[in-house]
This record gives structure tokens, sequence and C-alpha cells, in this order.
């Protein structure tokens, strides 16, 4: 059975030439087309470089990767402190607490 990979994969469908097409404009429409082909292709080279089957990132993959750079950032500013002579102590933020940076609310 001989699939393409649009019919697996919606983001790549017809829509996606759409979108670019009203990105880049009318006149443009066949560089939307080149562009959709090109994801295609460096997708159908990704698959095959590795042999292994093709999966999706997931819907939350930008919120794993927000999760990952904060984390980075914490330890990053951890050893800048300690090599400036601070300790310190790291807690995770209490989600309860009001955000310093917000206003007194109003009565």
């Amino acid at each position: 059975m001989n699939k393409q990979i649009g019919d697996e994969h919606p983001h790549l469908r017809r829509g996606n030439t759409r979108r670019l097409t009203r990105r880049f404009g009318k006149e443009h429409a066949r560089k939307a087309t080149i562009a959709t082909a090109h994801t295609r292709i460096r997708i159908a080279w990704a698959v095959m470089a590795r042999i292994e089957t093709y999966r999706e990132d997931g819907g939350d993959y930008y919120d794993r990767r927000q999760a990952q750079h904060n984390q980075h950032l914490a330890v990053r500013y951890e050893k800048t402190l300690e090599r400036l002579g601070y300790q310190v102590t790291l807690a995770p933020p209490d989600l309860d607490a009001p955000n310093r940076t917000d206003p007194d609310p109003i009565p």
C-alpha cells in the first residue's frame, strides 16, 4: 500500500498551500506550492535517513519545550548567582500566592 505523506498528516494537505498562498499573495501561489513540496521532501528525507517511521511531536510539543527551557534558565541563573557568591535555594513557584507584579485588586 503506497500512501503519500499528506494522507496521514493533515497539516501537509492542501490547506497548508492555501495558507501560504494567502501569506505570500495570490501572485505567488507557485511559491506556496513549492514551499509545501519542500516540507514534504524534508520529511521524506528525514524518515529515510533515520530508517524509522515518521511521528508527530504531539499537541503538547511546545508546552514541553517551554518547560525544558524554563528548567534550563533556572539552572543557568542559579549557577550564575553562585558564581557571584550568592547562596541559592530554588523552590517551585506558589501558584496560589498573588503575583507581586500585579497591582492591588480594587475592592
